[in-house]
C-alpha cells in the first residue's frame, strides 16, 4: 500500500510540470529594402513661384541692368517613404546664350538663369541666381554640398551655397564644394527640407536678379512701350544617391 501511494505522488508532480512550462517570446524582424517614393512639398510635381512684382520700363536704365527686383524666399520640402540618400541637379528650362553686359563677371554664367520674354522666350531679358538657406534631414540641420561636375564651376567663384548649373548637389553632414559627386558626405534621412532664394547679391554693379538695360533689350529685339511679361524656369531634378 505504502509503494502504490508513492507511484501516484510522483505522477501527480510530473503532470504538474508538464501544465507550467515556461512561457516563450518570439523577437520577429520585418522590413524592406526597395526604392523610395518621394514627394515634393506633397506632390509628384511642386512649383515654387517668385513674383517679382511689376517694374515701370520708365525705371529700366538705358544703359545699365535693373537692380530693384526682389529676393524672395520658397520652402522646399521633400518627404520619402524609405531612408534614403537626396541628391538634385538644377537645370534651365530656357537655353538661351548668357547675356552679358560689358562689365558683367564673366563667372556669373555658371549660376545664372535666363529670364525670357514670355511671348518669345527666345528673347533674353534677364537672369536670376538662387542661394539656399536652412537645409535640413529629418528636422535637423544639415548642408547642401555642391560637386564639381557644374557647367564651368572652377570651384572658386560661385560660394558653397549658390546654385550652380547642373551641378550635383546633396544634404551633406558637413558643409563641403568643389569635391567629386562620389565623395559627398551624404545624409540618410526621410525628410529633406530647404529655403530656396532668388539672389539679390551685387557682382559688378549688377544683381544675381536682373533685368538687362534699354540698349541691351533693344538688341533683343524687345519693345517695352507695350510692357512686357517675363519668365523663368530653373528644374529641379532629384536622384536617391549621386
Amino acid at each position: 500500500m505504502n509503494k502504490q501511494t508513492l507511484g501516484i505522488l510522483v505522477a501527480s508532480v510530473l503532470a504538474s510540470a508538464s501544465v507550467t512550462a515556461a512561457p516563450v517570446a518570439n523577437l520577429k524582424i520585418n522590413g524592406d529594402i526597395k526604392p523610395p517614393t518621394c514627394t515634393v512639398n506633397g506632390g509628384d510635381q511642386a512649383d515654387l513661384v517668385y513674383n517679382l512684382g511689376a517694374v515701370s520700363p520708365s525705371v529700366i536704365p538705358q544703359s545699365k541692368g535693373y537692380n530693384g527686383l526682389p529676393a524672395l524666399s520658397n520652402k522646399l520640402t521633400v518627404t520619402c517613404d524609405a531612408a534614403t540618400y537626396l541628391t538634385f541637379k538644377a537645370t534651365d528650362t530656357y537655353q538661351n546664350p548668357l547675356i552679358q553686359a560689358p562689365w558683367m563677371a564673366p563667372n556669373l554664367k555658371t549660376i545664372n538663369f535666363n529670364l525670357v520674354d514670355a511671348n518669345s522666350p527666345e528673347k533674353t531679358v534677364g537672369g536670376v541666381s538662387y542661394v539656399w538657406t536652412k537645409p535640413t534631414a529629418d528636422g535637423k540641420t544639415v548642408s547642401i554640398s555642391r560637386a564639381n561636375d557644374g557647367v564651368e564651376d572652377d570651384g572658386v567663384w560661385a560660394g558653397a551655397t549658390i546654385m550652380v548649373k547642373d551641378a550635383t548637389n546633396g544634404w551633406t553632414t558637413n558643409q563641403q564644394k568643389y569635391v567629386a559627386p562620389a565623395e559627398l558626405e551624404l545624409v540618410s534621412a526621410k525628410v529633406f527640407s530647404a529655403n530656396i532664394v532668388n539672389s539679390a547679391v551685387t557682382h559688378s554693379g549688377l544683381q544675381d536678379t536682373y533685368l538687362l538695360s534699354k540698349d541691351e533689350l533693344v538688341k533683343q529685339g524687345v519693345d517695352l512701350s507695350e510692357g512686357l511679361d517675363y519668365t523663368g524656369n530653373t528644374m529641379l531634378t532629384f536622384n536617391f544617391g549621386v
